[in-house]
Formats: C-alpha cells, sequence, structure tokens
C-alpha cells in the first residue's frame, strides 16, 4: 500500500507505470515491458535495433529528428533526439522506461571529420512519454560543418547498461574534444 503522500514518488518509479508509444500514430501505453513487446510486434520495421555495449553508427538526414532504437536482447526503447540549432546539431538519447526500472544506461555519442572528433558520455534519462522537441537536459551540440555535403551527420554510438542501483541525480556529463596528430 502506498501513502497518498508518497503518490507521486510511486507513479515516477513504479516499474508498472504507463509508458507511451514513442511513434506519434500510436496510441498504446502499458509498462515498459509490455511497450517493448508491443513495439517489437506492431511496429517491427520501426526502430534499429542494437546491442548493449556493441558500438554501431547511425548517419541522421538534417531534417531528421529523432531514430528509435530498440535494444535487441532487452526490453527498452531508447530514442535519438535530434534538433537543428542555429550553430548546429544537438543531439541526446533518451530511454522509454519509468525511473525506478532497476537498470541504469549509460551512452557514447561521437562525431568524426578527418582527425578531429567531438564526443559526449552520460547517462540516459528514463522518460515514460516520448515528446518530439528539442533536447532539454544533456545533449551534445555538433557544429554544422560536421554535417556532410549531401546532409547527413554520421555518428557512432554506444549504450551501456550500468550496474542495478538506487536512484542518484544521474548528472555524470563529460565532453572529450580530440585532434589526431
Amino acid at each position: 500500500m502506498v501513502r497518498y503522500c508518497n503518490k507521486h514518488e510511486h507513479e515516477n518509479t513504479c516499474i508498472l507505470a504507463p509508458c507511451s508509444c514513442p511513434l506519434l500514430d500510436c496510441n498504446f501505453v502499458g509498462s515498459a515491458w509490455q511497450l517493448y513487446s508491443h513495439f517489437k510486434l506492431r511496429h517491427p520495421a520501426s526502430g534499429n535495433t542494437f546491442l548493449l555495449g556493441k558500438p554501431f553508427s547511425i548517419s541522421l538526414e538534417k531534417s531528421q529528428r529523432s531514430i528509435i532504437l530498440r535494444e535487441g536482447d532487452g526490453n527498452i526503447i531508447f530514442i535519438l533526439n535530434h534538433f537543428n540549432e542555429r550553430h548546429g546539431s544537438a543531439i541526446n538519447i533518451v530511454g522509454i522506461a519509468p525511473l525506478g526500472s532497476g537498470t541504469r544506461f549509460s551512452y557514447d555519442l561521437t562525431v568524426k571529420d578527418g582527425d578531429t572528433s567531438i564526443r559526449l558520455q552520460s547517462s540516459v534519462e528514463s522518460i515514460r512519454k516520448w515528446v518530439d522537441c528539442a533536447p532539454a537536459k544533456k545533449f551534445l551540440l555538433v557544429p554544422c560543418y560536421y554535417t556532410s555535403n549531401c546532409g547527413q551527420l554520421k555518428l557512432d554510438v554506444c549504450i551501456r547498461a550500468e550496474q542495478s542501483c538506487s536512484r542518484s541525480s544521474g548528472n555524470n556529463m563529460k565532453f572529450l574534444f580530440t585532434r589526431a596528430d
């Protein structure tokens, strides 16, 4: 039994909290596990499948707002958000799951241009409903000149599961700017 004064915290952290399908034309709502099953069965051609801890590459079109990422062995859906800013592209990754889902995830985003690269290492923010809008908190800002002549931005991505742990602030963020000589 949940006390009324703890109702809001319970609703945000309960593993059975409702999560929404990230496709804008789909109204499905269910637990994170049900959402993953729904997405795999009803939208098998939507999203890119990947394996945790294994780096993979993605190309974004300049006008492309998001890419759905479906973890192949697990039960979580991630969204790679992309928003064009005046000085470049703002990119981050969120996971569709309640805050108390147990496993925390982190990710690396790397963009290369010849001998220069920009990299963000961050923890994945958990959300229950994805909204098509600019990344609000943690994001990688990629300058315009990293976009190819045909309007594509190539990213190297790696999403990892961290150990199960109690909730923390998750303000774990690193920026690495490197230049190979």
